[in-house]
């Protein structure tokens, strides 16, 4: 794990209580509201973590929520950053790191998208396998640190 997500998983685990969180849940656009079920919450501003930017897209509010979602203990990313924004890809991956550094083993990502499938409308669901990476970016460029591996299978 990189030095940002280590120190910032140290800060994340200092302000939120229990044990290690089961699951990490990504609320995408549109999502964002699943974080007001969670039960306990303990809100955190990305901001208030060493090397997390404030979030800036419209209806992403920016804040780690920490609590218990349908009787298990969750860690809810409420908003994330975007390549479009400028962010480095580094930025853009450092919430699952550092959620990986705190000790979160899964990982439930979500957003809005489009697609070319009739028989898929709105508020479908769909699991993915793979993906092709069309934007010639990668967040696995740069060193490999200590406990990654450097090309994680889908």
């Amino acid at each position: 794990m990189s030095a940002n997500s280590r120190a910032a998983a140290e800060a994340l685990g200092a302000r939120i209580s229990g044990d290690v969180p089961e699951v990490m849940l990504v609320l995408g656009s549109g999502l964002g509201a699943l974080a007001d079920a969670v039960e306990d919450p303990v809100v955190v501003p990305f901001e208030e973590l060493p090397g997390f930017p404030a979030a800036g897209v419209a209806g992403h509010a920016g804040h780690w929520v920490s609590g218990r979602l349908e009787g298990r203990s969750v860690l809810v990313q409420q908003g994330r950053y975007h390549l479009y924004e400028g962010h480095a890809p580094a930025t853009v991956v450092l919430p699952v790191r550092t959620a990986r550094a705190l000790g979160v083993e899964r990982l439930v990502v979500t957003n809005a998208a489009g697609g070319i499938r009739r028989d898929l409308g709105p508020g479908s669901i769909v699991l993915l396998d793979d993906h092709i990476n069309l934007q010639f970016r990668n967040p696995l460029t740069g060193g490999v640190h200590q406990g990654e591996i450097r090309f994680p299978d889908m």
